[in-house]
């Protein structure tokens, strides 16, 4: 969060009305048109999540909606879906599944050629754990998630990069084994066409 509020202040502290390009502000905003409508998802993601000894294949999309934006720094507002499965499970476990929807906010740094930034966000995740000797967990939990990606600009609005990040409950309840294995490390890939 450190980070978030030097990247506002830095961006503050910068002359009224300079684009990263120096030229006029109408032509900035007029180049950074988007051709994808505004309620289309801006980004997706596949990857993993680790928490020994499940490992989990992921997919997240998003929608940023941009509430500053200074000389390649934008503050966004954050909306992500996304649902997982696991690949290998404890001893035990038959099947699991989760699903998550988080509301948050992120910083993006914005250039020609290389682009990174973060993300927090937090909502519910509705997880499935499946035993052969208990009854079926489904339950749905408070779960938060944040994640930091660095990518390389490939095209006007395209981006393609790399993420890692961490998610969890944020609280746990010994009663639900399941839930022990809901979230965790987090690394893949992600594409950004904002």
């Amino acid at each position: 969060m450190n980070a978030l509020a030097l990247a506002l202040m830095l961006s503050l502290a910068a002359p009224e009305g300079e684009t990263l390009s120096g030229g006029d502000p109408q032509d900035s905003k007029k180049a950074a048109a988007h051709p994808v409508p505004p309620w289309a998802p801006r980004d997706a993601s596949l990857g993993v999540t680790i928490n020994s000894p499940m490992v989990s294949a992921q997919f997240r999309l998003g929608w940023q909606i941009a509430f500053y934006e200074r000389r390649g720094h934008d503050l966004v507002v954050t909306i992500v879906l996304g649902t997982g499965v696991a690949l290998s499970r404890p001893t035990g476990m038959t099947a699991h599944s989760q699903h998550v929807a988080l509301a948050g906010i992120g910083y993006r740094k914005v250039g020609p050629l290389i682009n990174w930034g973060f993300q927090w966000g937090i909502g519910g995740n509705w997880y499935q754990a499946l035993y052969p000797a208990f009854p079926t967990e489904s339950r749905v939990v408070v779960y938060t998630e944040g994640r930091g990606q660095f990518g390389l600009r490939l095209m006007k609005h395209f981006v393609l990069g790399l993420f890692v990040g961490y998610g969890s409950p944020v609280q746990f309840d010994v009663r639900f084994p399941g839930q022990t294995y809901t979230g965790g490390l987090m690394v893949g890939l992600f594409a950004d066409w904002r």
